[in-house]
């Protein structure tokens, strides 16, 4: 659904009107409150603090991915009640003049109308995500209000103080999953019986931040047993965050691989999912001679203006890594395949440690 809500913004804010037609669609398919979209009952205008609530809830689309906000629906039977402005007169107007204190610090400015059904107005109103940091004045003091999943909420003080004194404007990536498909077997019995593991992988990565991670790039150094002809250098700086095991008997066999992929923005609290590696091959036998050994590798995860984000991947290539192979199945995160927690103080490990050698 957010995707649906999601184009709604786009839609509003490039100029287009919100038709009854296309209201009723919304209210038909039970369109649920998400990040970009919340409905308020007509009711909500009788109180006193109605100026209040608009504020409260733009400034925290504006502060977050931006949103439209509905009122005159009742989410309990998915109909449209009585809205009425305060005082009288254009819903639109009135919602416009609620902005009057702090209306300088949107930009994009919101959008307003009013849509006409047979049941009554309802007063529509859609924001972007703003240049800068929305207030509200409540009680003689600036409050924040953000915008987290279906929920508008004030930020806390000292979440406001780290932002605008600028401790918190990096993006903080994170691998939120990590998945493998396409595992097979692979033979080569010419010229020198080759047999390795293929497998591709998805990873899903999350920004955590209130700061979008811009430049936003992923990359995995491994060995991998087929040559690389796209792999990326592999410079000097990026040794230095890790240690590559040179000294075991697979590197003669296998070359070192650096994958990196581009992933743009992503924005804040959103998550995305890409695929890293593309058919890598895991050395099994080699010259008749079969490998059992834990690979090794170091993903790491980099935006604009951060550091980057590393990560220990582990995967024991043994008899029940060949058996699903060959019944072609999924690696789970546990077995054989291991997801460690993210390094921030120790260099991690590009290797094929535990090497075992028997001939078959």
């Amino acid at each position: 659904m957010a995707q649906q809500s999601l184009k709604l913004l786009k839609t509003l804010m490039s100029g287009h009107q919100l038709t009854s037609a296309k209201l009723d669609q919304i209210l038909t398919a039970h369109m649920d409150e998400d990040l970009f979209l919340e409905y308020k009952h007509g009711k909500e205008l009788q109180k006193k603090n109605a100026a209040m609530t608009i504020r409260q809830y733009l400034s925290g689309f504006a502060n977050s991915a931006g949103g439209v906000l509905i009122i005159d629906v009742d989410e309990a039977t998915w109909s449209v009640t009585q809205c009425i402005a305060p005082g009288g007169g254009d819903l639109a107007d009135w919602a416009s003049r609620c902005l009057t204190p702090v209306a300088h610090y949107f930009s994009p400015p919101p959008r307003f109308q009013v849509v006409s059904c047979l049941q009554g107005n309802v007063l529509v109103a859609a924001v972007e995500r703003s240049m800068s940091l929305v207030p509200c004045v409540e009680n003689g003091t600036l409050v924040y209000y953000l915008r987290i999943h279906d929920q508008t909420l004030k930020a806390p003080d000292y979440l406001m103080s780290d932002i605008l004194l600028g401790r918190r404007n990096r993006s903080d990536l994170y691998v939120k999953e990590f998945h493998t498909s396409e595992l097979s077997a692979n033979f080569v019995s010419r010229p020198d019986d080759h047999f390795s593991i293929r497998f591709e992988t998805q990873v899903v990565i999350e920004n955590k931040s209130l700061s979008w991670a811009e430049d936003a790039r992923i990359g995995i150094v491994s060995w991998s047993a087929n040559s690389v002809y796209d792999k990326q250098a592999l410079s000097d700086h990026l040794r230095s965050y890790i240690d590559v095991g040179d000294d075991n008997i697979l590197s003669k066999h296998c070359f070192i691989e650096h994958k990196t992929k581009t992933l743009g923005i992503i924005g804040a609290f959103d998550s995305i999912t890409v695929n890293v590696l593309s058919s890598h091959e895991l050395l099994k036998r080699k010259n008749y001679i079969w490998f059992d050994y834990r690979w090794q590798a170091a993903l790491y995860l980099v935006s604009k203006e951060s550091l980057p984000i590393w990560y220990q991947l582990e995967i024991q290539v043994g008899q029940d890594l060949l058996t699903a192979a060959n019944d072609q199945q999924k690696l789970s995160l546990g077995r054989p395949l291991l997801l460690l927690d993210r390094k921030f103080d120790t260099r991690l490990v590009v290797s094929c440690a535990d090497t075992q050698c028997t001939k078959g």
